[in-house]
């Protein structure tokens, strides 16, 4: 299990602590921490991207033309197996992001750049594209709303097998928050 420090910061104030200290600290106070991963996150070469019109593919039925709206790079097409109506707001760029994640493409001469998942990001194992917030202008780059970098902790999962109350963020906001007797926020 992978828990982020920029994500348990919401919830309780780690200013001036370490990430060694962290780890150390849930490995004394609740669980053991296998690694501490140090990330940049390239959100800057990602942009928000409205979704316009969505077309069938002639040649695979499980395939589907989008085309979206990037802001002042006009508009771009792309082929993608998800399903998205048209007027969400998604992660797109212009080519991949992360080049040692290799998630699969779809190959295909109208495809201009590709939908950014958490995957490639390096933030979580999940292909599924980012949604953006609905009132996000398109074309603006996600470093808007991600940090530059962020630090994971990874947790030995027999550590949280039988402690539900740690099988997410907050669960481990809480305990840290009661380990550093510092408030937690909701």
């Amino acid at each position: 299990m992978y828990i982020s420090l920029n994500w348990l910061s919401d919830f309780v104030d780690i200013d001036g602590l370490g990430a060694e200290i962290v780890a150390e600290r849930l490995t004394v106070g609740c669980a053991e921490v296998e690694n501490v991963i140090p990330r940049e996150i390239p959100a800057d070469r990602a942009f928000v991207a409205r979704i316009v019109e969505v077309s069938p593919s002639a040649s695979d039925p499980e395939i589907r033309h989008l085309t979206l709206d990037v802001g002042e790079r006009g508009s771009v097409t792309l082929a993608t197996r998800c399903v998205l109506g048209p007027g969400r707001q998604v992660a797109w760029a212009p080519e991949s992001v992360r080049s040692e994640k290799k998630v699969p493409r779809i190959s295909d001469p109208f495809t201009q750049g590709l939908l950014v998942s958490m995957l490639e990001l390096g933030l979580a194992e999940d292909e599924s594209p980012i949604i953006c917030p609905d009132d996000a202008r398109p074309g603006t780059p996600l470093s808007q709303w991600l940090p530059a970098t962020d630090t994971l902790i990874e947790i030995d999962n027999k550590s949280v097998t039988h402690r539900p109350d740690l099988w997410g963020h907050y669960g481990f906001a809480r305990e840290l928050s009661a380990i550093l007797q510092r408030p937690l926020r909701p």
